[in-house]
């Protein structure tokens, strides 16, 4: 059975695809994703508008899609934001991420 976003009006191919619309609808936080995507937006100086603009969210949706989760939990988008925050861990997660669909 396809995933919603698979049947989307804009067809997403990758999460980094999503526009503003899909990230409401595909990336809803748990109350404890928002207090820590909150607390995050107030470290990083982020406004509620560059929120739809991070990659944090996105990251976090693809991390939750791969550990076979419906929700984006908390450790997901704490694991994305960390990974934003490091150039070496978003690549080495992005080489892990290309590795598990390539071979």
């Amino acid at each position: 059975m396809p995933k919603p976003r698979e049947i989307s009006l804009h067809p997403i191919f990758c999460n980094a695809d999503m526009r503003v619309g899909e990230i409401r609808q595909f990336c809803r936080l748990q109350d404890e994703g928002q207090s820590l995507m909150r607390a995050a937006m107030t470290q990083l100086n982020l406004s509620a508008r560059a929120y739809h603009r991070t990659r944090s969210v996105k990251l976090a949706r693809t991390i939750a899609d791969l550990a076979g989760s419906e929700e984006i939990q908390s450790v997901h988008l704490a694991e994305a934001l960390h990974a934003s925050q490091s150039p070496k861990v978003e690549v080495e997660l992005a080489i892990v991420i290309w590795g598990i669909f390539i071979f």
